[in-house]
């Protein structure tokens, strides 16, 4: 994919085992989510607790939230406890949380948000605005298969033009999982 500005982003080859361990990292995130989701300290009325995130964007019934310093502090601290001394200097990127409730079926909204395909990354960008100027799928570990649409696994590279251009290189996964509590 040539980019305007003369980009060039290649595909990925990877090796079986690297393809292995992009799908263990990707199992780790999860489950770290997973585990965050179920220790999640919410008010009676369902906002996060403010001691630990910050709202940082309300739209229609979504509301955003970052992880507040104090909380990165402790997540530094408790990585710092296992014991692995490039851990203790590691910075932590804040985690984002997305909560609230829009009309409509689950079907919709993640046929909306998954993007399995460089092309579909780039339809899902012009339709929701997110800024990202080019897009494409790097390696598909996991392709979504007719049986099961929402489950892939792929190493993606994005382009945004925002007030100063960066480019990602992301891990977007998408399937089904349950919570502790069933959920």
């Amino acid at each position: 994919m040539l980019h305007k500005n003369g980009i060039v982003v290649p595909t990925l080859d990877l090796e079986h085992n690297d393809e292995k361990l992009v799908q263990k990292l990707a199992a780790t995130l999860l489950q770290q989510n997973m585990d965050q989701y179920s220790e999640l300290a919410v008010t009676p009325d369902g906002h996060p607790d403010t001691r630990s995130w910050a709202a940082i964007q309300k739209r229609e019934g979504i509301r955003v939230y970052k992880e507040s310093t104090r909380q990165q502090r402790q997540q530094i601290r408790a990585q710092a406890a296992t014991g692995n001394s490039a851990m203790k200097t590691a910075e932590v990127p804040p985690s984002l949380l997305l909560v609230g409730t829009i009309k409509g079926r689950l079907n919709d909204l993640l046929y909306a948000t998954a993007a399995s395909s460089t092309e579909a990354m780039l339809t899902k960008s012009r339709f929701i605005d997110d800024g990202v100027i080019a897009s494409k799928v790097l390696a598909r570990i996991i392709e979504p298969t007719m049986a099961d649409p929402m489950h892939f696994l792929n190493v993606t590279w994005r382009y945004y033009a925002l007030s100063e251009p960066r480019d990602y290189v992301c891990l977007d996964v998408a399937g089904w999982s349950n919570t502790r509590r069933g959920e």
